[in-house]
């Protein structure tokens, strides 16, 4: 049980090694703007994970319900291989989004949001929302593939899209806020912010999760993928 707690609690401070009862917690200049490190002792971080169990703050947290699930498991290696097989974002070969822990569970939304979210989930590096308009091919061409037997008008769907990628206006954060709508209402918020599209206004735009957590089983949409990175 101990080796399981010291598992869990590897993982949840970024894998350190607290095997000689101290975690070092390394703050990342990019998502705390810090760039310290902090010792927090093991016998700390025990009666803290202790008090959220008796307080029952870990049970609304679907990321900490399922490693707490897999903290027995026999070594770290195991644990993480099975934490993060646990996790996948899959787009399956019906253009449907599906998130994957103990059960898979759709996310759906609206026909041209599914667009938007998959070219930035098919492009990691990010893109300006200023400079989108020079993506609307590509937008375009992925809104006819969530929408292929939807029997839209296609001059519908273009208007739709220039409106969308229009610098002036606000359509894409519209758009955005649709997206984190869709994905709260089947993942907590800390689970939904790996896949909502975030940056600082004027700047790039991107959706953070680790694309090896990606599964792609539609044929046309893998295809594309690989003709975008040559």
């Amino acid at each position: 049980m101990k080796q399981g707690l010291l598992n869990f609690v590897n993982n949840l401070v970024g894998g350190e090694d607290v095997s000689s009862n101290v975690i070092n917690l390394e703050q990342k200049e990019n998502e705390i703007g810090m760039g310290k490190k902090v010792q927090i002792s093991y016998d700390v971080v025990r009666l803290f994970i202790k008090d959220l169990l008796a307080n029952n703050q870990f049970t609304c947290d679907d990321e900490i319900v399922t490693m707490l699930r897999y903290a027995n498991t026999s070594n770290a290696e195991g644990y993480v291989s099975t934490y993060e097989n646990a996790h996948k974002l899959i787009v399956n070969c019906e253009m449907r989004i599906l998130l994957s822990a103990q059960t898979e569970v759709e996310v759906k939304m609206p026909l041209l949001s599914k667009a938007l979210f998959l070219f930035f989930l098919i492009r990691p590096e990010g893109v300006e929302f200023k400079g989108l308009h020079q993506y609307y091919e590509e937008l375009l061409y992925l809104y006819q593939l969530v929408a292929k037997d939807k029997n839209l008008e296609k001059g519908r769907m273009q208007q739709a899209l220039s409106n969308l990628v229009e610098p002036v206006n606000n359509r894409i954060y519209e758009a955005c806020s649709i997206i984190r709508k869709s994905l709260l209402k089947v993942v907590d918020a800390h689970r939904a912010d790996e896949y909502c599209i975030t940056g600082s206004r004027g700047g790039v735009h991107r959706i953070r999760m680790n694309r090896k957590h990606l599964v792609v089983e539609h044929e046309e949409l893998m295809t594309y993928m690989e003709s975008i990175k040559k």
